[in-house]
């Protein structure tokens, strides 16, 4: 699953403010592969994948007309999961930073103290360096 994950997931982390609207914080693990990138089907394995993080194995299609499989990962107690298969699981790509990153930020999510004044802005700053922003790789 880890490597499956260097390749194809990323580690989300959704900070929105809309006017005068209240703050949102949340963060999610999504793992996205391309149907007909293959020949051989890895759906039932993308199962297990979603059975493991209790949640379910989706099928989208884009406007390029390629379908994709998707996982998505948003709620606390499966957040927990993948925190704990992350943690003993080490991903061998950037993505482990990203994970680093990620995971602050979803370990105070799920101890609902993500929007403390003290923690938003620790937050931002975590969500403007991940993925593709990342510039530092040590």
């Amino acid at each position: 699953m880890a490597g499956f994950s260097d390749a194809d997931a990323s580690f989300q982390i959704r900070y929105t403010k809309k006017d005068h609207m209240k703050i949102r914080i949340g963060t999610s693990y999504v793992l996205e592969q391309r149907k007909e990138l293959y020949e051989e089907d890895y759906k039932n394995i993308l199962l297990e994948i979603a059975k493991i993080f209790n949640t379910k194995l989706y099928i989208i299609n884009r406007k390029s007309g390629h379908s994709y499989y998707r996982i998505v990962v948003s709620s606390k107690s499966s957040l927990n999961l993948v925190l704990n298969y992350f943690d003993n699981h080490k991903l061998l790509s950037s993505k482990y930073l990203d994970y680093k990153d990620w995971s602050i930020v979803t370990r105070l999510f799920i101890s609902n103290i993500h929007l403390l004044d003290e923690n938003k802005l620790n937050i931002l700053d975590i969500k403007n360096r991940i993925n593709s922003k990342r510039t530092e790789f040590n």
